[in-house]
């Protein structure tokens, strides 16, 4: 009797009524008696957490479409708005229709919905759309909602500039995603254990991949970076089981760490000329990767920890030409099947075939040192992250 009570003062004194519990045709609204608007919300007490107390079966559940109005004591509602954890918990809930009049949305609208597999908007909306099973804000233009539920192939509206974290975590069913040029960041966690994605087509316009952005997408097999990545963060493919080829193209900076942690199929990567660091652990784990074709400044060898375990499993690494990167010919010079090097005392020098083969791996012991009995041919020499692609014209047999 006193809820009762105070609910008559109130509408005595012209205040707005909120009652999240009133149900009308299954919808759960508080009404606005001040504008003649409703907004959908959960059932429960006015609290926040009241979806909390009642199981999925009690929520929200299969089908549902918000109507543009609704009819309450003899006066007419106007729906233009989704409250605040309004779908929270229905985890029966499978499909969302979405009329033109909604023109807001509270925090927190659909956590644990896991069912939920499609959401439409009518085409007269002026705010939300819908683009590939993936539900957008129009301005500005960005990624609002996607299914927990979703399937099969996704394609990114192209104009959106970000995908913004755990946008598509836990999707468990999107198997293949393209994400237009438009499109700069992948946000961290944006693809989290999406447990059946096999491949992403990452658009020429993303320059930084943040952390964890694919981590644990144990199917995703093929992953081809284009120039404009410069960064990939920390973990950001780490835990994907089945990726088997990463490419790694011009452009590259940074690799953060455990970026490709426990990738354990992959068997072969080239680093490019423009990376300048790998964070620790980067590729720890990475079993199989067996051959590394270092184009890089960096000092990579077999078997060593230091720059992210790239080459800690490698049985070798190949080393190329780094056109920004040649040795000084005050350094270097080559006649008569002789590499000779001039002040350049305890740096590290290794020394290849064009298969790839080391002939030598060492600590340059003194200011003038001399390397011999080498035939007529090319050779790469790597000098303390220097790389230079040289010819030995004269040959020397012993």
């Amino acid at each position: 009797m006193k809820k009762l009570g105070l609910i008559f003062l109130l509408l005595l004194l012209g205040v707005t009524l909120s009652a999240s519990d009133i149900c009308v045709e299954g919808v759960y609204y508080n009404f606005d008696e001040s504008t003649q608007e409703a907004q959908v919300t959960f059932r429960g007490d006015e609290f926040d957490d009241g979806w909390m107390y009642y199981s999925a079966s009690e929520l929200y559940v299969g089908d549902l479409v918000i109507p543009e109005s609704v009819t309450y004591q003899d006066v007419e509602y106007k729906v233009t708005s989704i409250g605040r954890n309004a779908f929270a918990g229905s985890r029966l809930l499978t499909s969302l229709h979405f009329p033109a009049t909604i023109i807001g949305f509270g925090e927190d609208v659909f956590p644990l919905c896991e069912s939920l597999h499609t959401i439409t908007v009518a085409d007269e909306n002026s705010q939300y759309f819908v683009y590939s099973g993936v539900m957008y804000q129009k301005n500005p233009l960005e990624i609002f909602c996607v299914p927990r539920a979703l399937s099969g192939v996704v394609e990114v509206y192209d104009g959106v500039t970000q995908i913004p974290p755990t946008a598509f975590n836990l999707c468990s069913s999107v198997e293949y995603v393209s994400i237009p040029n438009s499109v700069q960041m992948i946000g961290e966690g944006a693809f989290f254990r999406c447990l059946s994605l096999a491949e992403v087509a990452i658009g020429e316009g993303v320059n930084i991949i943040k952390r964890d952005a694919f981590s644990d997408c144990i199917s995703l097999q093929i992953v081809s970076l284009p120039s404009s990545v410069k960064t990939i963060g920390s973990s950001a493919f780490s835990g994907c089981s089945n990726l088997f080829y990463i490419s790694l193209n011009e452009g590259l900076e940074t690799i953060d760490s455990y970026a490709f942690y426990g990738c354990s199929y992959i068997s072969a990567v080239s680093l490019p000329s423009t990376l300048k660091s790998i964070g620790d652990k980067a590729f720890l784990d990475c079993y199989s990767l067996s051959m590394v074709r270092n184009n890089s400044p960096l000092d990579v060898e077999v078997g060593s920890t230091s720059h992210g375990y790239v080459a800690y499993y490698a049985d070798d690494v190949l080393t190329t030409l780094v056109a920004e990167n040649k040795i000084s010919s005050n350094i270097l010079s080559t006649a008569n099947g002789e590499l000779r090097f001039i002040n350049v005392r305890n740096q590290t020098l290794v020394l290849y075939n064009l298969l790839g083969n080391t002939l030598y791996n060492g600590i340059i012991p003194s200011d003038d040192f001399t390397l011999s009995s080498f035939p007529c041919g090319l050779y790469l020499v790597s000098l303390s992250g220097r790389v230079e692609k040289v010819m030995i014209s004269t040959p020397r047999f012993y």
